[in-house]
């Protein structure tokens, strides 16, 4: 046995092991590839000025991406963008909906929304950043 440590894991390793965790997840977790979806905001000539991606599998909704361009921030289309998508992750009997942000992002937009802090990061990725972890029950 030999230990080897690396900077630059090949894409043959990764691959391998993303691989044997699945199989490993499988008794619990059956089929958990999930459903992508994206909600997006443009403007009149279909330019993008931001949206939401995020990943629904079983009962959760798991928000990974959500950015509005600066010029809309602050005028109430990242709420509306946000409810839409919660309306639609209702209809898809979502009961959980999970996202993390950073201290620097915008955290009380999320509490605004009714997201509780579950966990917590401290200093990371560096010090005085923190990253947050947020739930909402719907």
């Amino acid at each position: 046995m030999k230990f080897d440590f690396t900077y630059t894991p090949s894409k043959n390793d990764l691959k391998t092991i993303d691989k044997e965790l699945d199989a490993f997840n499988d008794h619990a977790l059956v089929d958990p590839d999930g459903k992508k979806i994206g909600c997006f905001l443009r403007n009149d000539t279909g330019d993008l000025l931001g949206g939401l991606i995020g990943l629904m599998l079983y009962t959760s909704l798991h928000i990974q991406v959500f950015w509005l361009s600066e010029g809309v921030r602050g005028k109430g289309y990242g709420s509306q963008l946000l409810e839409l998508v919660l309306a639609e992750a209702a209809k898809n009997h979502i009961e959980n909906i999970f996202l993390e942000t950073f201290t620097f992002q915008a955290p009380e937009f999320y509490e605004k929304h009714g997201f509780i802090e579950v966990g917590r990061f401290t200093d990371y990725p560096k010090l005085g950043v923190d990253k947050i972890f947020y739930k909402r029950k719907l």
